[in-house]
């Protein structure tokens, strides 16, 4: 659908759905402002990985023993055979993000000095994405060429590895075996449905900004079979590769699943690179591995920006042209004003947002809780994107003509479209304006990009 409605009103979210049902044209600003605060945070998440990128050159990986200075006395390790396993041990990769690379303070409250390193490397996330989105589809399209396709080829590689791990057929009974008894708990439904939403880049604005550089009468349901296939696949082979690897951990330190997994980044600087110390050759998987997620945060990165982009640039064509003079420009402001929103997330408090069937969020595993604060300052952010959907729809029903408040509901929710009286299409060679003219300047034809790789958002 959203394929279908970008494609159709060659606009950006607010700009499509505006047309549609002006009413809701609060959903498509909703849209674009989770997807800037989104953005923020998310880069942050591509630095962590620049960072572990860097640090995976050096002859011995850190993450792979206890003889740092950021270690403490809980820290254990097979290969520490002469010591005693502490009752709560710690493995190295656990110190190493936590006690190196974060280096968490006492709690929130305490923010503590920004890490001078991890803002290097998000100026550097930033680079990158400037420099692959600032001709729009004519330059992030070639890039996602490799980085949408790169990755597979280093998945495959640590699948295989994985396979022969001991304790693998442990993790792969853990996550092929279903537990019929949660399927009652709402909040496995609400994971599974937002998993989904967010690995197909589903209510984003994505999806809406790169389908509206397409042609007109663009074919649109192979793309979409394409992208679904493709990423449930793909969900799985990762599945696989991840429960392989915690059953191997799971079995070395002896405990059970479930105090292996973990949410949020923590799976992938805690988890992974405890499994790539174990390879053969590990200092070369780790960097494949961090060049991989790279990619894959890019891949999904670029889409995210390109979504407050593409709606600026809707909504403001004449102040843009006036002020600005070129698109590069536009995308540069964006993403400084993005990488300076981005600067508290790297201090030494971890921000942590949950928004879906809530709980007071915590942080490792529930030993440290947010205080009130905190919690309210991640409700205000959250509800910056929902309060966009009632706001707008006021606005608009102020704004229509009627004679009653009925009237100008029924009017608020008719479609906004002229078509042609010539080929009876909405847009086309008779009614193209000159932004539809430079559209079609930059369609996916011109630039042999498939529409299907760009939203799909996987991390």
């Amino acid at each position: 659908m959203e394929l279908a409605v970008g494609q159709f009103t060659r606009r950006g979210p607010i700009g499509a759905l505006a047309q549609i049902c002006p009413l809701f044209k609060g959903a498509g600003l909703a849209s674009v402002v989770i997807s800037f605060i989104m953005s923020t945070y998310y880069n942050v998440i591509i630095a962590y990985a620049i960072y572990y990128f860097f640090t995976a050159f050096k002859s011995d990986a850190p993450w792979s023993s206890c003889s740092n200075r950021w270690n403490t006395q809980k820290c254990w390790t097979t290969r520490a055979l002469n010591l005693t396993k502490p009752l709560e041990s710690r493995t190295p990769s656990e110190e190493f993000y936590d006690g190196k690379v974060l280096q968490v303070s006492e709690g929130i409250d305490n923010l503590g000095v920004i890490r001078w390193e991890l803002a290097a490397c998000l100026i550097l996330a930033w680079i990158l994405v400037y420099f692959s989105i600032w001709k729009s589809v004519k330059s992030s399209g070639k890039v996602l060429y490799f980085t949408a396709t790169f990755p597979y080829l280093l998945i495959l590689a640590f699948l295989a590895h994985s396979l022969t791990l001991d304790g693998s057929d442990v993790g792969l009974k853990y996550f092929f075996k279903p537990q019929w008894e949660l399927l009652g708990d709402s909040k496995v439904w609400v994971n599974a449905a937002a998993q989904n939403f967010n690995s197909l880049g589903i209510a984003f604005g994505s999806v809406m900004s790169f389908s509206s550089y397409n042609r007109f009468n663009n074919q649109i349901l192979f793309d979409t079979l394409a992208v679904s296939t493709i990423n449930g696949f793909t969900s799985i082979l990762v599945g696989i590769f991840a429960f392989a690897t915690i059953g191997n951990i799971a079995s070395e330190q002896g405990t059970p699943i479930e105090s292996v997994v973990s949410d949020g980044p923590g799976l992938i600087f805690v988890v992974y690179p405890q499994a790539m110390a174990k390879m053969p050759a590990p200092q070369l998987w780790a960097v494949l591995f961090f060049f991989m997620l790279l990619c894959l945060g890019l891949n999904s990165q670029f889409a995210i920006v390109e979504v407050v982009v593409t709606s600026i640039q809707d909504g403001f064509p004449k102040l843009i042209k006036k002020h600005l003079m070129c698109h590069e420009m536009l995308v540069l402001i964006v993403v400084i004003i993005s990488f300076l929103f981005g600067l508290p997330h790297i201090t030494e408090a971890v921000w942590v947002f949950s928004l879906i069937d809530y709980t007071p969020p915590t942080y490792n595993n529930g030993t440290y809780k947010y205080p009130i604060w905190a919690e309210t300052l991640g409700w205000i952010i959250a509800s910056l994107s929902l309060i966009c959907i009632p706001a707008q729809a006021t606005v608009v029903i102020l704004r229509t003509e009627g004679n009653s408040l009925l009237d100008k509901l029924r009017k608020s929710v008719k479609s906004d479209f002229n078509f042609c009286e010539t080929c009876g299409q909405e847009k086309c060679q008779h009614t193209s304006s000159s932004k539809e003219e430079e559209r079609e300047m930059t369609t996916l034809i011109d630039n042999k990009i498939d529409v299907q790789i760009v939203p799909t958002n996987r991390s």
